[in-house]
């Protein structure tokens, strides 16, 4: 009898082994993954860059950036973040989208520790794309992954909690008003956020979940400035700034 329940041990240890090493991606795999998304991200960037083209000559706004993605531009075919949303257990929004006024390369939340947050940021204020990195990786290679996938070269991935870069969330398909806000510098007031920011700097699994509260959305004039040029090529996924 004893024989037999270590024999059942040594099976079960085994089932479970061969389970993990099954479930873990080889390195062709990932590569393959990585390379998906980043053939993803330039769909996003050549279709924003064709359709705000498009707007501009129509409409003559002056603008190089459509301030929504409509997934009506990729037909069936959807642009995803399929090393993000290989782990969630419940369906993530696809894009959310920077505020006006807000000009910066990167998203005040690049690591997704949270359902709500899209697979992708888009800031049409500056013409960027990037796509978040999921927190079970931990910080250094969550930063190696953010890096490869946007083409850039961060040190770190900082999380800025301030409540006028919160970015804002919408229903695909469809323009959100926020978005047509004034694209001058916002005050908070202006600013329509998916979310509130959390009292604490949120990046990995290990730090505390913030709260959440209802908030207005308040829709300001649209002034229309002179926007960056489209780039072209992988530079796209460049950081730009200084």
């Amino acid at each position: 009898m004893r024989r037999l329940v270590d024999i059942f041990v040594v099976v079960a240890v085994l089932a479970v082994v061969v389970f993990v090493v099954q479930s873990r991606p080889s390195a062709e795999d990932r590569a393959a993954t990585i390379a998906d998304v980043q053939h993803d991200m330039e769909r996003l960037y050549e279709r924003a860059s064709y359709y705000g083209a498009l707007e501009n000559s129509i409409d003559n706004t002056n603008t190089v950036w459509p301030v929504a993605v409509m997934p009506a531009w990729f037909g069936e075919d959807l642009p995803t973040n399929a090393l993000l949303i290989r782990f969630d257990e419940q369906p993530r929004p696809w894009i959310d989208v920077a505020p006006p006024g807000d000009r910066s390369p990167h998203p005040p939340d690049p690591v997704a520790v949270r359902p709500e947050q899209a697979q992708f940021w888009y800031n049409p204020n500056v013409g960027l794309f990037r796509a978040r990195v999921a927190p079970h990786l931990g910080e250094t290679e969550a930063t190696a992954l953010y890096n490869q996938l946007n083409g850039v070269e961060l040190a770190v991935l900082d999380r800025d909690t301030d409540p006028a870069r919160i970015p804002l969330a919408y229903t695909p398909g469809t323009t959100p008003s926020s978005t047509l806000a004034s694209r001058e510098p916002a005050t908070v007031a202006e600013v329509a956020p998916a979310r509130p920011a959390p009292s604490q700097p949120t990046l990995f699994l290990s730090d505390p979940a913030p709260t959440t509260a209802p908030a207005e959305s308040v829709v300001a004039p649209r002034v229309d400035e002179e926007p960056p040029a489209p780039r072209r090529g992988r530079s796209r996924m460049k950081d730009q700034s200084p």
